[in-house]
């Protein structure tokens, strides 16, 4: 069993489409899906764009916790349906 974890950032969807806040580095889903299938074609255990979101989730994951959540806490949150 191989597992790959795709850790994607903003892709144009519909569903990012109802969104009403920023959403930087946003890619198009052709080439978020070009991206996926070249990462599990090569085996790659983690499968992460843009690299920036990458860097920016790995420094956030490193904080201790209040620090993150206070950084987190100035974030948008998706909107109940």
């Amino acid at each position: 069993v191989g597992v790959s974890v795709v850790c994607p950032g903003f892709v144009k969807t519909r569903m990012t489409a109802k969104n009403d806040f920023k959403m930087p580095l946003m890619i198009d889903g052709h080439k978020a899906a070009n991206i996926i299938a070249k990462g599990l074609k090569k085996d790659k255990g983690r499968i992460v764009f843009p690299f920036i979101s990458g860097c920016m989730a790995w420094f956030i994951a490193i904080l201790p916790d209040f620090m993150a959540q206070y950084i987190l806490s100035s974030t948008p949150s998706k909107q109940k349906e």
